[in-house]
């Protein structure tokens, strides 16, 4: 190949090379991020509402829960704090009130043994106070040893923490309002000389002077078994 010819091709092979890259179009740029979002205000609504609004804005709600005077169910804090402009899709965290704990209800029928319930304030996250020692005329008769109130009271909202004294039923030695004295306990009483199917059994006359539970004095003149 003669040496003119030899440089005619590689011409045209550059030419061609140059053509075929400048049509080739650049890549289109990037679209632009999307505008940041506000976030909205949503201390003091419920847990549900809160996550609808924050969601509409265009964030994800991440819930924490902590003790709190508040309701249960009530945002008490947001991070960021509302009018933050952040991106869409970022993370908005909301502090949910559980409320305070409630002091366990103690008066069932047969009370409760005082390891049980200092384990139930416990479980609650509340102290345990005082053990105090009373007569009740039920829980001293029917169930002596056992819890059967507190104070603060079954059912008031307390502090985390909070001691709870517990009133605990001092036994009888004799059952209240009775004279010569009756034994406590579980089973019936009825008179000696009467029709009752005991199983325990008195001799009048008795004195009657309380709420009578055995029954004895069926006329309430104040004298059983006569």
């Amino acid at each position: 190949m003669v040496p003119s010819l030899r440089l005619w091709l590689i011409v045209v092979l550059v030419f061609a090379v140059a053509c075929s890259s400048s049509s080739t179009p650049p890549p289109p740029p990037p679209p632009p991020p999307p505008p940041p979002s506000v976030v909205p205000d949503v201390v003091g609504t419920n847990e549900s509402g809160a996550r609808r609004h924050v969601s509409s804005a265009g964030f994800q709600a991440v819930i924490d829960t902590k003790p709190a005077p508040e309701s249960s169910g009530k945002v008490i804090a947001q991070h960021p704090r509302a009018g933050t402009e952040l991106a869409p899709g970022s993370s908005v965290h909301l502090v949910v009130s559980e409320g305070w704990p409630t002091v366990p209800f103690f008066m069932s029928f047969s009370g409760y043994r005082i390891a049980v319930a200092k384990r139930m304030l416990r479980n609650r996250g509340l102290g345990v106070g005082e053990v105090r020692w009373r007569y009740d005329p039920f829980y001293s008769l029917y169930s002596p040893d056992k819890v059967f109130g507190s104070r603060p009271k079954s059912g008031t909202h307390v502090r985390p923490g909070r001691a709870v004294a517990l009133f605990v039923a001092k036994p009888y030695t004799c059952t209240p309002g009775y004279s010569p004295c009756i034994r406590p306990g579980p089973d019936d009483v009825d008179c000696a000389d009467g029709s009752g199917d005991g199983p325990r059994y008195v001799s009048g006359p008795v004195t009657v002077t309380g709420s009578d539970p055995y029954g004895l004095d069926g006329d309430n003149d104040g004298v059983g078994c006569e």
